[in-house]
């Protein structure tokens, strides 16, 4: 279960591509448009599996929709897991 809040009003309602986007874009003061990500780092790679299974067949804007969240400021965001360079040391050693 994912500890962020979505940012849909109406999770179940079909969201469109442009609006899932219009919902994560921010604009500083220059006039500069950027994505608004959201980074988690991996602590172990054990934790994670694939969300969907190759027999699932989920419409795109639901799965976009599932990583879109709430960021520390209160906006909208794609949530991203990095790969960190500890873990990517980690894996260099078992090597």
């Amino acid at each position: 279960m994912s500890t962020f809040t979505l940012c849909f009003d109406c999770p179940t309602y079909p969201v469109k591509i442009p609006d899932m986007l219009r919902k994560i874009m921010r604009q500083d003061d220059d006039g500069t448009i950027y994505l608004n990500i959201y980074f988690n780092q991996r602590n172990n790679c054990d934790l994670y599996e694939l969300a969907y299974d190759c027999n699932e067949t989920p419409p795109l804007q639901s799965m976009v929709k599932d990583i879109i969240v709430e960021d520390e400021c209160g906006a909208c965001a794609l949530n991203v897991l990095i790969n960190i360079c500890d873990t990517c040391e980690e894996r260099e050693q078992i090597q």
